[in-house]
């Protein structure tokens, strides 16, 4: 077994034993997900070089507005096929605070993104706050320092709506822009439209991506630029959902 599946079933068999724990935290909530995907976008460009994708996420939230999660993804950069050892997974540990007032809610949140057994230290963190009306509406605005570990500061910022329409299916749209300083600086724009569908514990989304951005780089790869993504999310625990 190599170290990449070892870690791959290691988060697997982690996702397993949380949905069993539920019952021990009777003031929060812990939620589960596996997602299998045809390709991981991140701020708009492909993470796994168009290919499919793979994550498990926990979070866990308190009624007093607390919340604290991660994740364990794959990656894939064409950028780095010559590396001795190039990323193979991504790690988002998380934790923030949720207010709810009426229709309104309101979220900040700081995240520190890990790339273990990487060749380059290309570790960073982000602050982000996100703004959304009767969970349909949102902006999302994030900032980061020394990002990817070797440029400067990084902002994006993203907007949207989910709104239901027939058969069960609820239309999704976003759009956003990232921008990054210093060492080697850039800017562009990546949108999306999509519909997804919850079955039971299952969600299904067909989206469609699209960017201005060019070629590929250690940020990313436009995946043959516009691209179709289909993905299913399975929730282990009962109220599981995606990580933020």
């Amino acid at each position: 077994m190599t170290w990449r599946t070892g870690m791959f079933l290691g988060a697997l068999l982690l996702s397993l034993a949380c949905d069993s724990a539920e019952s021990q935290l009777p003031q929060g909530n812990l939620r589960v997900a596996l997602l299998l995907a045809s390709d991981y976008r991140h701020n708009g460009l492909s993470q796994t070089n168009g290919d499919l994708a793979a994550r498990v996420a926990v979070d866990y939230s308190r009624a007093a507005g607390w919340f604290a999660g991660g994740y364990v993804a794959n990656v894939e950069y064409q950028a780095e096929r010559n590396f001795r050892e190039p990323r193979e997974f991504e790690v988002d540990v998380y934790g923030g605070y949720e207010w709810r007032r009426a229709d309104w809610s309101t979220n900040v949140q700081l995240s520190r993104y890990l790339y273990p057994g990487a060749s380059v230290d290309y570790d960073y963190s982000e602050a982000a706050a996100n703004f959304s009306f009767r969970d349909r509406w949102f902006i999302e605005l994030g900032a980061g320092d020394d990002y990817l570990g070797v440029f400067g500061t990084s902002y994006r910022y993203r907007g949207g709506l989910a709104l239901p329409i027939a058969a069960q299916l609820e239309l999704g749209v976003n759009a956003g822009k990232f921008r990054a300083s210093d060492v080697f600086p850039t800017r562009y724009g990546f949108w999306d439209v999509g519909l997804s569908r919850i079955i039971g514990r299952l969600a299904l989304d067909l989206r469609y991506h699209d960017n201005s951005y060019y070629g590929a780089s250690i940020y990313g790869s436009t995946g043959e630029d516009d691209r179709w993504v289909l993905s299913a999310t399975y929730g282990f625990a009962p109220g599981a959902r995606s990580a933020r």
